[in-house]
């Protein structure tokens, strides 16, 4: 029920606008053909017109509670925190009152963001719902990543990779083993014949277990197909490479006691984000060893690196500044707390964070994202809270939106729905 949400926080006075009510994808029909819905008339009291229902002003106001610390890793975690995750599925949710957006100054560009079901999400940054795209023939879409120029390409883990035209139409759809990524090689290609970097996996039989690893492949924008010119980049390939670059033994580098009698499958590494600062240099993110690195292409051999023994179950590594810094989501799992941070990778130095002055007041165990904004703002996803916030360089909290939704969890309970991802994006690459 509502009241086992998690509250928004208070804040700072701003001026608070209400964001449209996202609601279960029962009510769509499957066999609808993709396209664009269109945005609302009349602000927040209108929402697309298939999956969306008309915003709720009802909003929750009391603090959320402290996060406890937990102390730093010192070791990768044990065996059970290695097991793959699967990740599609969901539990259909109750419509419930619409917590409130706040902006102040925000960054004026549009933010869209998947649902966590089968439908891509635009809103403005005035929190009005201004358009979105549902994504036919798949169970779950976790990150919708908008190309310039408009088409969108759509990851369902363990399904496969969608990309999307302006309009919605399905230009082309591929079965992978893919999770969590999908980016575009800024190779300064014309729209049509880009390619895309999508992170897969692969299961072995390691030291007597069952252990995925991971590959980046290159697909081309046109139809695809694999790039042929961009080998596959695999971290079963450079294992010996990335494992000097981590501070301590894997549990999975041990000897199953009883080998091949654990049907469970691990992930060694965990690749769950790429990224790039220009055409041949890939940045990645391998949680499992808190690793972030820089892989040079064509060859694969790795250049910089940054986080054993600062980071803890990282995502989301962006570069900015020209490559210069990188600005990674470092989630804190085993600590308690997580924080947004940027760092010099040639120095080895935290240059910028958030939190400011050591508080606790971000968390989220998996997942999380951070983007750099025009401006020099940072939009932060606290994923497994459902909640988006913009902040600028002082730590101060510009915009904030939290998922009007809700999911039922294993034990029965009630929570926010999580946003895996939320990107501010051109207002000419979504049709405005």
């Amino acid at each position: 029920m509502a009241a086992a949400l998690e509250p928004a926080p208070p804040t700072r006075r701003l001026a608070p606008l209400v964001v449209a009510a996202l609601v279960a994808c029962a009510a769509c029909d499957r066999d609808e053909p993709a396209g664009l819905d269109p945005g609302p008339d009349s602000g927040a009291q209108s929402g697309l017109n298939s999956g969306l229902d008309p915003g709720l002003s009802s909003a929750v106001s009391a603090a959320a509670p402290p996060s406890q610390g937990r102390g730093r890793r010192e070791a990768p975690a044990d065996l059970s925190e290695l097991a793959a995750l699967g990740y599609s599925g969901w539990d259909e949710p109750a419509a419930i009152p619409a917590a409130p957006m706040r902006a102040d100054v925000a960054s004026p560009w549009p933010r869209t963001f998947a649902d966590d079901r089968d439908r891509v999400v635009v809103i403005s940054a005035e929190g009005e719902v201004i358009g979105g795209h549902r994504v036919p023939d798949r169970r779950q879409v976790e990150f919708a990543r908008v190309l310039p120029g408009g088409r969108i390409a759509c990851v369902s883990v363990d399904e496969g990779l969608t990309l999307l035209a302006p309009d919605g139409e399905v230009l082309w759809a591929v079965n992978l083993p893919c999770h969590h990524e999908v980016a575009l090689v800024p190779e300064g290609r014309d729209e049509g014949s880009r390619r895309l970097a999508v992170a897969v996996h692969h299961e072995v039989t390691h030291r007597g277990r069952r252990v995925r690893f991971d590959e980046v492949v290159f697909l081309e924008e046109a139809s695809g197909a694999p790039a042929t010119d961009l080998e596959t980049w695999s971290t079963w390939d450079h294992m010996g490479s990335l494992k000097e670059r981590t501070a301590a033994e894997h549990p999975l580098d041990g000897f199953a006691p009883n080998p091949g009698a654990d049907p469970t499958v691990y992930d060694y590494f965990h690749l769950n984000s790429i990224a790039f600062s220009g055409p041949r240099s890939m940045l990645v993110c391998l949680r499992n060893v808190d690793l972030v690195v820089e892989v040079n292409l064509p060859s694969g051999d790795l250049g910089r690196s940054f986080g054993p023994g600062s980071l803890d179950w990282p995502h989301a590594p962006t570069p900015v500044d020209g490559g210069q810094r990188w600005l990674i989501f470092d989630n804190g799992k085993h600590r308690g707390w997580s924080r947004v941070i940027e760092v010099d990778p040639d120095r080895g130095e935290v240059t910028w964070s958030y939190p400011p002055d050591g508080e606790r007041s971000l968390f989220s165990e998996v997942r999380g994202f951070a983007q750099r904004l025009p401006g020099g703002t940072t939009l932060i996803t606290e994923s497994e809270r459902g909640r988006v916030l913009e902040v600028n360089r002082a730590g101060d909290l510009l915009w904030e939106f939290w998922n009007p939704e809700v999911r039922r969890t294993g034990d029965g309970r009630e929570a926010r729905r999580r946003i895996y991802r939320m990107t501010a994006v051109p207002p000419s690459d979504v049709g405005l």
